[in-house]
């Protein structure tokens, strides 16, 4: 018999047991789990809910025509051009939960804004594949760095996000030479 306990495979909530995508709204200290993957999976989603949103875009509208559409047959136009599917609208309560889940990339100091950055853009979900809209070796390109390191900043950025919700508070942003955060 062997005395080590095996470690379960599965995530769980400590205060309701729910697995990851079921877990707790709110991530409370001392009552969930807080923990690199819950943080994570809460910035994917949140992507994903910022993406199923249909917001206009903030460019001039694209060229156009005054002229009408040429007329087909309507025994023809039938399958014309392929239908667009697209993800449903979030509900308010996702919306919600996007802009608490998105408020916790302040926790990220003012002086780490390229932490904040990538974990922003790796934040973005595609909600039809369910992919990274940015990948590692594309966000690397962006910043200029090698992907690994991209990687592990990203990792970084959400440790500190984690610190901050478990309720140490080594750094505030109004302390640029705070050793911790680095």
């Amino acid at each position: 018999m062997s005395a080590v306990q095996p470690v379960p495979d599965v995530w769980a909530c400590q205060s309701c047991g729910n697995p990851l995508e079921a877990s707790c709204p709110l991530l409370t200290p001392g009552m969930c789990r807080i923990d690199a993957e819950a943080v994570t999976h809460r910035l994917e989603r949140a992507g994903e809910t910022l993406l199923r949103m249909r917001l206009v875009s903030p460019l001039p509208a694209p060229v156009r025509s005054a002229m009408p559409d040429c007329l087909h047959e309507w025994v023809l136009a039938y399958g014309w051009s392929n239908a667009v599917c697209r993800p449903a609208l979030p509900d308010a309560r996702a919306i919600t939960a996007m802009d608490a889940t998105y408020g916790w990339l302040a926790m990220i100091p003012d002086h780490r804004r390229v932490l904040r950055r990538i974990v922003g853009l790796r934040s973005l979900v595609d909600p039809q594949s369910g992919r990274h809209v940015v990948h590692w070796r594309r966000l690397s390109q962006t910043i200029g760095a090698e992907y690994r390191s991209v990687q592990r900043w990203h990792a970084q950025g959400v440790a500190l996000i984690v610190e901050q919700l478990a309720g140490g508070n080594p750094c505030s942003n109004s302390k640029p030479n705070c050793r911790t955060a680095r």
